[in-house]
């Protein structure tokens, strides 16, 4: 009986959880070139993050959706799940600010973002795979736009490169 009362419990807390969730579609405008963040009220894009416009306010408990865009994935690296978010652990598993630096040089008019995923970061990218680290450039709103990109990931050393359309997302506690 304890194990069914724990279990309703859980149950409970779940679908109060789900109900005060909320995904936001805002169509925010990406902020592609590297030298011109998106500047937002509601929250500061760290450096490795692509930026998009963002309402004033976010709401709680939802995550914030930029338009959709083209992103040309160079390499990834399996991430490392932190434990405790308050605690002492360092983040590991994702490409440093030094490396994506160094590859921002090879894309001078295109941002160069990655994924920190385990780290407890506010910001995600839809259309990935959460269990690694990307390094990227931005494509473009288009297929087109991203391949031309793509064709000169190629020729620039990252032979693996491929395609992702994709989202910024901001989680504000969800």
């Amino acid at each position: 009986m304890r194990s069914l009362s724990f279990i309703l419990t859980i149950g409970l807390f779940c679908s109060t959880f789900l109900a005060h969730a909320k995904d936001i579609q805002t169509g925010g405008k990406i902020c592609a070139q590297p030298e011109k963040t998106c500047s937002s009220t509601a929250y500061e894009f760290q450096p490795n993050e692509l930026s998009f416009h963002l309402p004033e306010k976010l709401e709680w408990q939802s995550a914030h959706y930029s338009a959709h865009f083209y992103a040309v994935i160079l390499r990834s690296v399996k991430a490392v799940e932190m434990t405790d978010p308050n605690g002492d652990e360092e983040c590991k598993g994702f490409i440093s600010e030094t490396n994506r630096l160094a590859v921002q040089q090879q894309f001078p008019e295109n941002k160069v973002f990655s994924s920190r995923n385990g780290c407890f970061p506010m910001v995600y990218y839809s259309n990935v795979n959460d269990k690694y680290n990307f390094i990227a450039v931005y494509g473009g709103k288009n297929e087109s736009e991203a391949g031309a990109i793509l064709a000169q990931a190629k020729v620039a050393g990252f032979p693996d490169a491929n395609l992702r359309k994709m989202q910024v997302i901001v989680d504000n506690g969800h």
